[in-house]
């Protein structure tokens, strides 16, 4: 039988045994030790591997610690489960053990597998080049506290590999369930979808409910072909590549319908990053959804949205943003007018401390005429309060239909679009300042055309016939509901 020493090959005793268990349908169990295998393994039936539980880091990166239950794989080799199409392998489980290995492909690769709480109490170690774990065309399966590290030698910006490749190359699938996932350690955590459009099939119905991804240049991608998915409570953390371009979540052009709720994000170059293009495809974005959480440190941009063909809606809803000491640009930044609904709500700003560079929201200008179809920013509704802006900065709308703000603290500066852009346009401004010596100042885009100044409770209409503003209603001591 298998030895467990560290030292024996126990690939063969290994493998007769899982024959046998398959065979009985019944479980393979593992004693406490280390197993190293000095070949490939390749299954092709349902493995049930259960251990006697898994090996703590300080074991898992060479030190001394709980050992635990280890299968290691010797340098170049790697465990694969793969079924066929109309074959797939169900009821693949592996459970409270570790797996190590040391190549340039992945720890573990899935194929065509359905029906299957594959991994619970799992740690998976690539000390090489490769991925962690490789999932593709696998449905309706279930991976819960999974830990895939890779190489915690490496520096940043020189870290290798993606810690959790989930992709449909070969046909649909999707159903997928991952409870506490944590991934750390590889230049991408995490690639769910594919990051260049036009590659692979429909990967529908995604969850991950408490993901951590820790110290990798770039964090969680969202890619081609996802429909649906929920990421929940994530924790982002030090998500950086040394240049300012690593993003903590990652929506690439021709994902669908992404809900992220109650994000927690530290120490990122961005924090979340919406409709970045991997590809020629002309591939869409269409509905995600940021829900709550915090934003900390952010380096550069809290939650950055390029443009190109977003043709649906980004909601952004109760999210508390806050920079890095001495740097950040901006809180949220939007790459140009061409989207057709950017919804902020509720959303909270540093006031005093450490402030946003740049702009709490950076609109960059695009040579294209504003599609006034569209609306850019289509609901700071009422009782949005911008009052967390710091006095020294201004508030950016355009294709602003029907705004109604609202405002109290020190005085304040909202810029208009160039009229031009503006023509039917109709905000109302109402300011809520609580003390009649501050005021709201708003001005065309040039930022230096006064178009008028609200004191406090009063409130004011204009409207624009694209050739020049006018100041339609004014209405003293409103009240503010």
């Amino acid at each position: 039988g298998a030895v467990g020493d560290g030292v024996t090959d126990d690939a063969a005793a290994i493998l007769a045994a899982d024959l046998a268990a398959n065979a009985n349908n019944s479980r393979l169990v593992f004693n406490s030790g280390t197993y190293l295998i000095k070949q490939n393994i390749a299954l092709t039936h349902n493995p049930q591997w259960y251990g006697q539980g898994m090996p703590d880091n300080a074991f898992m990166t060479g030190s001394a610690g709980v050992e635990g239950t280890t299968i290691k794989f010797d340098t170049g080799y790697t465990l694969t489960i793969t079924g066929s199409a109309g074959s797939e392998i169900t009821r693949v489980r592996f459970v409270s053990l570790g797996i190590i290995a040391d190549n340039s492909s992945q720890v573990v690769k899935m194929t065509y597998v359905n029906n299957s709480d594959a991994f619970e109490q799992v740690y998976l170690k690539q000390n090489g080049s490769g991925n962690g774990l490789d999932i593709d065309t696998v449905w309706t399966s279930n991976f819960s506290s999974l830990f895939i590290r890779g190489d915690n030698t490496l520096a940043v910006g020189s870290r290798m590999g993606t810690g959790l490749l989930c992709r449909n190359l070969l046909t649909g699938g999707g159903l997928l369930y991952f409870n506490q996932l944590t991934v750390r350690d590889f230049a991408k955590g995490s690639e769910i979808g594919s990051d260049t459009n036009g590659v692979g099939f429909l990967l529908s119905s995604i969850s991950l409910s408490n993901p951590q991804i820790t110290l990798c240049d770039e964090g969680l991608h969202i890619g081609y072909g996802v429909q649906s998915i929920s990421i929940d409570a994530a924790y982002i953390e030090a998500i950086t590549d040394g240049a300012g371009g690593g993003a903590g979540i990652r929506v690439w052009e021709g994902a669908r319908s992404v809900s992220i709720i109650e994000p927690w994000s530290t120490g990122c170059d961005t924090s979340i990053s919406i409709g970045k293009s991997g590809g020629s495809l002309s591939g869409q974005v269409v509905t995600v959804s940021i829900i709550g959480g915090q934003l900390s440190a952010v380096k550069d941009k809290g939650i950055e949205v390029w443009s190109g063909s977003l043709t649906s809606e980004i909601n952004i809803n109760g999210v508390s943003f806050n920079p890095e000491t001495g740097g950040a640009g901006d809180a949220i930044w939007l790459e140009d007018a061409n989207h057709k609904g950017v919804y902020i709500r509720s959303c909270e700003f540093p006031e005093t401390g450490s402030v946003f560079a740049n702009d709490i929201v950076n609109i960059e200008r695009a040579s294209t005429v504003v599609d006034k179809d569209r609306s850019l920013i289509g609901a700071l509704s009422t009782g949005y309060n911008i009052e967390t802006i710091p006095s020294s900065k201004t508030l950016t709308l355009l294709d602003a239909k029907q705004q109604i703000l609202t405002a109290s603290g020190a005085a304040r500066s909202v810029r208009m679009p160039t009229d031009a852009e503006s023509a039917g346009q109709s905000p109302w401004f109402i300011y809520n300042a609580g003390s009649s010596l501050t005021n709201l100042i708003v001005r065309k885009s040039d930022n230096t055309t006064l178009l008028i100044t609200l004191n406090d409770g009063d409130g004011a209409k204009l409207w624009c016939d694209g050739t020049s503003w006018y100041v339609e209603e004014i209405t003293a001591t409103l009240v503010v509901v």
